[in-house]
């Protein structure tokens, strides 16, 4: 499944942090469910590769709010949940700056 463009606010786990998330997931199963919009992936892509990789059907939910919210829900869901550097944190900051919402 392809990420909504918004997911891609925020990077992706590094190798090393996606295989300690990928085997804690072969070990626990998949706990979060993967939140989707229109059939794009909203939040859970470090989720949706690592069930792939593990032959594992997803948890999936899809978004029940419209194209305004979409902003707002991601950032709430990663913000302070992921484990981001202060470069990492200025990256989404300049990125949230230049789309036509910011």
């Amino acid at each position: 499944m392809e990420a909504h463009p918004i997911a891609d606010i925020f990077p992706p786990m590094a190798n090393g942090e996606y295989q300690a998330f990928l085997a804690d997931i072969r070990a626990n199963g998949q706990r979060e469910s993967i939140w989707t919009y229109k059939g794009q992936i909203l939040d859970g892509r470090n989720r949706w590769r690592a069930c792939d990789e593990l032959g594992i059907l997803p948890s999936v939910r899809e978004h029940e709010g419209d194209e305004a919210g979409l902003l707002a829900f991601v950032i709430s869901q990663n913000l302070q949940r992921r484990h981001l550097n202060e470069s990492q944190r200025a990256v989404i900051g300049a990125k949230l700056a230049n789309m036509p919402q910011g």
